[in-house]
Order: C-alpha cells, then structure tokens, then sequence
C-alpha cells in the first residue's frame, strides 16, 4: 500500500493505475472503487480508503520487530 499512497500523493492517475494492478484479482470491488476514484481524480478519497491498511500494516511489523528482536 505505501507505493499506491505515493502515487495518489503525486496526484498521478497513471501511476495509481499502474499499482493497483499489483492487487489480486479476487479484489474485484475495490480494484473497480480504486479506479473510479482514480479517474476522477479523488485522491484525496483514495488516501481515507487505504489509511487505515497502512496504519495496521505498520503496527504490524512495529511488533514484529519487537517481538523478534
């Protein structure tokens, strides 16, 4: 998620497209939501969306390095 959240803060439709073709294909919906948003250029829309994932993603591997070192 921190390369789809730097390209929606460059502001780049064709990187954001680009990305996301990196989400697995059963994530129908929100590859569909992603690229609506995208092509209307709601940026901003897209950063609420993946937040929270990037938030959880890094308390994850904050306690893992805890955990394991």
């Amino acid at each position: 998620m921190i390369s789809l959240s730097k390209a929606v803060l460059e502001a780049n439709t064709q990187n954001v497209m680009k990305v996301m073709q990196e989400i697995p294909e059963n994530e129908l919906f929100l590859i569909k939501s992603l690229t609506k948003l995208a092509r209307q250029f709601q940026f901003e829309q897209i950063l609420d969306l993946i937040e929270p994932l990037m938030v959880h993603n890094r308390d994850l591997t904050v306690f893992v390095k805890q955990v394991y070192t």
